[in-house]
């Protein structure tokens, strides 16, 4: 029983009842906040705050209209064509939106 090849099997038999424990109680965890989940009518943003796409800073200004375009997706009609670097916003140009 005392022989030092039995050490390391003795050693990581602790690890493995509290690794089984844990996952005995999953299934009970998870019931329990499933059932808070649908009594206090939690919603996905505020389960998960972080999963949502953050809104890309605008990097070009249209001075006609005001409107502005973050570089991503279809070119709007405004820039189409043109020099973008005319309508480039100053990276030090203060937004509406938070910083983060």
């Amino acid at each position: 029983m005392n022989e030092p090849s039995d050490f390391p099997a003795r050693k990581s038999a602790p690890k493995e009842k509290v690794n089984e424990n844990k996952f005995s109680c999953r299934k009970k965890v998870l019931a329990e906040i499933l059932k808070a989940v649908v009594e206090f009518q939690f919603t996905l943003d505020e389960l998960f705050p972080d999963i949502r796409k953050r809104k890309a800073r605008p990097r070009y200004f249209d001075p006609v209209s005001g409107a502005t375009w973050s570089g991503r997706g279809r070119e709007p009609h405004w820039i189409r064509g043109k020099d973008r670097r005319k309508f480039e916003l100053d990276s030090g140009t203060p937004t509406n939106e938070p910083e983060r």
